[in-house]
């Protein structure tokens, strides 16, 4: 990948639940910049339409403060048409797309929304020289390998470090009016990005070198004549002093070639080494029954934030409570052990989940053939109407099922009357055991009865609470669904 960066575009979502998979979109909202941080052109700013399949969670409203009648009063737009116009703007040539935090959160909506309307969930991520960047490691690494310039604020219950963006925006005095609006998120996320910029370049540049992943293996070793100990700053490792520690690279997973396997030098490697010879159940319980990880897996791909041991002195060191002595006593019970660490944990599977039956979930089942891809461009380029009656022979048994979906959820109103009551059967089936578990339509309902019902909740939830059972309400009618459940 070019290192080349010809602009930025900066991004945030307002969703109705937390689950990439399974929960939808509400609200688009990104502004391009220039390399120095300078927008250019009009921010963009789009809503996303609800299909009946789907119940919003009543909780990711109430932070919002968007229900599904909000996406009427802002003619809100299909999911196919929205994410093809996002999908166009991620793929302006030179187009490094950033946010904060969106590597876990946003940009897992954005691959499953591209993944249901048969476009290319990876290609605007490398191609045309087009890239991905989150800020949200950037500012943890910035508290604590080049603090200085920055305010930094600290929870007051806890005593630790707050990362989150209302929180940096209040403590440098960032204007931030209006926190869980997409647009407002992407002016905060911009203007700590230059705030950073600005008290530490060098590291703002370094971290921005970090999105290719050859630079990421480069920092770790591999490959090399020995192992080294490597600074790793993630939320996983957060204390009252920081979130970074010191690691060990071992090996690249045999089952994920991005994922690059090291250990916690932080932590007592004995037990590991123990279990290593004996029973996978032993194994599994050393490496997830903690409270502080001991074997780590990075993703290289993921825009780590992972820097050579020197980076900080030995008084940054005590400053964040890493102990160098004893993770280098851990490093040499390590090196002693290397070759047997290595041959376990390569192979180990870490907990991997077996593949959803379901095709809205199975995004990373397996990539799509050439000959598939073909047809998803055939699909994009028929117009809607004439969708269902293509005669498309799929390699994949997930492309059938995905194309009546996508038609159904997009373009209700151009379906005949006899797909419209098997599209409605599908609906009421979804609404009553939704994927991923969670309430039915009528608990739902119930739920948000009693939420409007207890006294603790404040008149602006209940406002918002009213609205979504309005809704679902509403829905079911159009269902045909009856009042409560017979």
């Amino acid at each position: 990948m070019s290192s080349t960066i010809e602009s930025f575009f900066w991004y945030d979502l307002e969703t109705f639940g937390t689950d990439p998979f399974n929960d939808r979109i509400a609200q688009f909202a990104g502004i391009r910049t220039d390399t120095d941080l300078n927008p250019i052109g009009d921010p963009v700013m789009l809503y996303c339409r609800l299909s009946p399949d789907y119940i919003p969670q009543r909780s990711a409203c109430a932070v919002t403060g968007i229900v599904p009648q909000t996406l009427k009063e802002k003619k809100a737009i299909p999911e196919s048409e929205f994410i093809e116009q996002i999908n166009s703007i991620f793929s302006v040539r030179g187009t490094c797309v950033a946010g904060f935090n969106n590597i876990k959160f946003d940009d897992e909506f954005i691959r499953n929304a591209l993944y249901r309307n048969f476009l290319d969930p990876y290609e605007r991520e490398y191609k045309n020289n087009c890239s991905r960047w989150d800020i949200i490691n950037l500012v943890r690494a910035c508290h604590d390998l080049r603090p200085q310039g920055i305010n930094w604020p600290y929870s007051n219950e806890e005593k630790r470090p707050v990362f989150k963006l209302t929180a940096m925006t209040e403590a440098n005095n960032i204007e931030q009016v209006g926190a869980h609006d997409a647009l407002v998120d992407v002016m905060a996320t911009i203007a700590v990005a230059k705030l950073i910029k600005e008290k530490q370049p060098r590291l703002y540049e370094y971290y921005l070198s970090l999105r290719d992943k050859k630079n990421v293996m480069n920092v770790l070793g591999l490959g090399r004549t020995g192992s080294r100990p490597v600074l790793y700053t993630n939320n996983a490792f957060r204390t009252e002093l920081g979130a970074t520690t010191l690691i060990l690279p071992l090996t690249v997973s045999n089952g994920i070639s991005n994922n690059v396997i090291c250990i916690n030098l932080a932590e007592d490697p004995a037990p590991l080494i123990s279990a290593a010879g004996g029973r996978k159940e032993d194994l599994e319980k050393v490496i997830f029954d903690r409270d502080n990880p001991l074997v780590v897996r990075i993703a290289v791909n993921r825009i780590p934030f992972i820097a050579p041991a020197n980076t900080i002195n030995e008084k940054d060191y005590v400053r964040l409570g890493i102990d160098r002595r004893i993770c280098l006593q851990h490093m040499e019970t390590i090196v002693n052990h290397y070759a047997e660490l290595v041959s376990v944990l390569k192979d180990f599977t870490f907990g991997e989940q077996s593949q959803p039956v379901d095709p809205d979930c199975a995004i990373y089942s397996g990539f799509f053939s050439d000959y598939d891809k073909s047809l998803f461009r055939m699909i994009r380029r028929t117009e809607p109407a004439r969708r269902l009656e293509l005669d498309l022979n799929f390699q994949d048994p997930r492309c059938r099922s995905m194309l009546w979906r996508h038609v159904c959820r997009n373009y209700p109103e151009l379906l005949t009357p006899k797909q419209l009551e098997s599209w409605k059967y599908f609906a009421v089936n979804r609404l009553m055991s939704p994927p991923g578990g969670g309430y039915n339509i009528y608990q739902s309902e119930e739920d948000i009865k009693l939420e409007l019902n207890n006294p603790e909740t404040d008149e602006k939830t209940k406002a918002i609470y009213s609205k979504l059972l309005e809704y679902l309400v509403a829905l079911r009618k159009y269902l045909g669904m009856n009042d409560r459940a017979q």
